[in-house]
């Protein structure tokens, strides 16, 4: 497998974090997070802060140092993101991983389990959480 140019590397970079961006309703930080004022790759203000990696290999290792560094980038009130893209020998993203802490994933089930039932209450076609059948004339 041939290696990615340099300037290769760098789009498929920036290509990763607008489509990020842009999905989380956010911008990228300029010069993806080598600033001492705007660090990650991606930020929206009050949400999240992500860092994006990507690999064409099989495998990608995380290790805990850097899921504490971009921990330790957010303020208070925003939520780490790691994005890990795996791409095909061409360059497009094949599969794509997102790693949150335990926290904010068991949040979001917490809305997503409350949406369910919310919108299980307001369907006129279930009772009690079952689905009843109307009759045909």
């Amino acid at each position: 497998m041939r290696k990615f140019s340099a300037k290769t590397t760098r789009k498929l970079s920036q290509r990763q974090e607008l489509r990020l961006a842009q999905e989380a309703g956010g911008l990228t930080q300029k010069g993806s997070g080598n600033l001492p004022w705007a660090k990650g790759d991606v930020r929206s203000r009050g949400r999240l802060r992500a860092e994006c990696k990507f690999t064409r290999a099989q495998s990608f290792t995380v290790k805990r140092a850097e899921l504490n560094k971009i921990r330790s980038e957010c303020s208070y009130d925003e939520t780490p993101v790691f994005d890990v893209a795996f791409l095909d020998k061409n360059g497009r993203t094949d599969d794509r991983w997102v790693l949150v802490p335990y926290e904010a994933w068991l949040e979001l089930e917490k809305e997503a389990n409350a949406a369910s039932k919310d919108q299980r209450a307001n369907d006129p076609t279930s009772r009690g959480g079952r689905k009843i059948r109307l009759a045909r004339r």
